[in-house]
């Protein structure tokens, strides 16, 4: 957030959410895609042993927030 603020300039109510969004869409992709690992058991490009494996992302969704619409991309497994 530090080095965000460092570089834009941020003057009113609409800057800060802009930020907010800038800052929380990644966050909420990283989750997901966390929950993917744990759900599967293992990393993104880890050989395993399992039948379900992933499957890329459903079409980017858009999520809405009090700061605004956030894109994200929803991972998705074989076995659903």
């Amino acid at each position: 957030m530090n080095e965000y603020i460092k570089t834009h300039t941020i003057k009113n109510m609409d800057d800060i959410q802009e930020m907010m969004r800038n800052l929380f869409g990644p966050a909420l992709q990283k989750m997901l895609d966390a929950e993917t690992e744990t759900k599967l058991g293992y990393s993104k490009h880890e050989k395993n042993d399992i039948n379900n494996s992933r499957n890329g992302y459903y079409k980017e969704r858009n999520i809405k927030t009090t700061y605004g619409e956030i894109p994200v991309s929803i991972p998705r497994d074989r076995l659903g």
